[in-house]
């Protein structure tokens, strides 16, 4: 069996910023497919954010009420990354999957928080430029709000019909 699959972009689709208690959260959603299908499970997701935002707050690491969400179609399920800002310029996260057969139940996956595929790196990668050019390179006076509106989408590729 090939462990490797071929690199093709996959789709990413910002679809807003959402308020769960007091934390501002940026929703992605990522595919594999021509078009994210997984909406039970992105449904559950949007449920449980009041819930998830309590974990960061959990640790005696300083947050600021800043996080983001990838909602990944994956070749084995989906896969639910939160990612939030601590301790001035660190990302921390947890994971939850769905299997394709359970669609609306989110299993946690700690053994997880540790990895992040190729195809999620686009994204955190972006989120990291962000947080420098609007939060640390403006140190004495962070632009929240630039960090909000400041998003990454990528257009699904289209298959030439032959």
């Amino acid at each position: 069996m090939n462990m490797f699959e071929p690199y093709a972009p996959r789709a990413i689709y910002f679809v807003d910023t959402f308020q769960a208690g007091d934390w501002h959260v940026k929703v992605y959603q990522q595919t594999k497919n021509e078009q994210f299908s997984a909406q039970k499970t992105f449904d559950q997701v949007l449920k449980h954010l009041d819930e998830w935002v309590t974990i960061p707050e959990r640790t005696s690491l300083p947050v600021y009420q800043h996080a983001f969400v990838i909602v990944h179609e994956a070749r084995e399920g989906v896969w639910i990354l939160l990612f939030w800002w601590t301790g001035g310029e660190m990302l921390n996260r947890s994971t939850w999957f769905a299997s394709y057969n359970e669609p609306v139940r989110l299993l946690h996956q700690p053994e997880s928080d540790r990895l992040v595929c190729v195809w999620e790196l686009e994204i955190v990668l972006h989120e990291r430029k962000a947080w420098i050019d609007h939060i640390l390179c403006n140190a004495h006076n962070p632009d929240f709000e630039g960090y909000r509106q400041n998003h990454v989408a990528i257009e699904p590729i289209r298959m030439e019909e032959s």
